[in-house]
């Protein structure tokens, strides 16, 4: 066996550490030296120094990483992470933040983050801090923005029915929008109010129009209206009043616009009660026209006739009963013409006119 040799004598101090303590020890030769039962007490600050590129078997290297996850104050219900090369932290890892770890697919997540007791149809909205579940509106509601909230509200329609028959009556203290639908049996239609209503009362009043062939719809007491309303098949028509406390003034009508056929002959009769646009193509054979109005329409009624002439020649167009035009109209061949005319109540009176179209 190697002798041990000792640079520094063995110093006792017991009294201050509890065991001995060895200052600086080397051990010559190259074979393994054995201090068998030997305890060891390092102080503070004490280091090893291994010579000649020897290496010390079974213990950890130094490393950086190691070293920042030892220096954490570790309790239940954490995980470190890393803030830096070989600095280390911890943060919270709550109870609902584990049960998301085994979950897999965005909506499997999506479910288990959403708010509790969710139905079909419900929203998710961020109200600032949270966030929040809206149930559901019911029907006819509208989604409404508070300053930090979303909720439902009336959308302020109350539609109220009208059974269709020729003579109709609204009561416009029962909504403010009613409709209508109407029957080919009972034909066209008059709309009456029961009262004026209050000043700056707007009511709307939908047409639905059969499907056989359009009706004429009038506006009669309470009603101050721009003419009649000539519906199409299957399509419906808005009209819109404002009240000034003495009658309902229209104030807008959506309608879709049809044209009519007249057929072509020296003299052409048109009714205003079937529609607002009317069109005829001249017959060089038949040479030229009168055209007349069947009455004199509703005040504030608006007609459009639409003339093409024929290839061969223009011809002279005439408009009597009924109408005040500016004068005849001189066609020209293969071109169109479209004169605009507004009732009085007594007459339709031109308004304008495009030639050579």
């Amino acid at each position: 066996m190697k002798k041990i040799i000792i640079s520094f004598f063995l110093i006792l101090s017991a009294a201050l550490h509890g065991a001995m303590t060895w200052t600086d020890i080397k051990f010559s030769g190259s074979n393994n030296h054995v201090l068998s039962g030997a305890t060891f007490t390092i102080d503070s600050g004490a280091t090893f120094t291994i010579a000649g590129g020897g290496t010390l078997t079974g213990t950890q290297p130094t490393n950086a990483n190691l070293t920042a996850i030892s220096g954490l104050t570790t309790a239940a219900n954490q995980i470190n992470y890393w803030t830096g090369s070989g600095t280390s932290s911890t943060l919270s890892f709550t109870a609902f933040s584990q049960t998301l770890l085994p979950l897999t697919g965005q909506q499997t997540w999506l479910n288990a983050i959403a708010p509790t007791s969710p139905a079909q149809g419900d929203l998710l909205y961020f109200d600032g801090t949270n966030w929040s579940r809206l149930p559901r509106g019911t029907t006819g509601q509208l989604l409404t923005a508070g300053a930090s909230s979303i909720s439902w509200a009336s959308s302020g329609i109350n539609l109220t029915g009208l059974t269709y028959a020729s003579v109709i009556s609204l009561n416009p203290s029962a909504g403010n929008a009613f409709e209508t639908t109407t029957v080919d049996a009972t034909g066209n239609a008059t709309i009456n109010s029961t009262s004026a209503g209050t000043a700056g009362q707007v009511i709307r009043i939908i047409i639905i129009n059969d499907a056989t062939s359009g009706k004429t719809i009038t506006f009669g007491t309470n009603f101050i209206s721009t003419g009649t309303i000539i519906g199409t098949p299957s399509q419906p028509a808005v009209i819109s009043f404002t009240s000034d406390g003495v009658n309902f003034y229209e104030t807008s009508r959506t309608v879709l616009p049809t044209v009519s056929t007249l057929t072509y002959a020296t003299t052409i009769s048109l009714d205003p009660t079937v529609n607002a646009n009317f069109k005829t193509t001249t017959v060089n054979a038949t040479g030229n026209a009168t055209i007349n109005a069947a009455s004199a329409g509703t005040a504030g009624q608006v007609i459009r006739v639409i003339i093409a002439n024929d290839a061969t020649s223009g011809k002279t167009i005439t408009f009597g009963t009924n109408f005040k035009p500016t004068g005849t109209l001189v066609g020209t061949t293969s071109k169109t013409a479209v004169m605009s005319f507004i009732s009085d109540g007594t007459n339709f009176y031109e308004t304008s006119r495009a030639t050579g179209e």
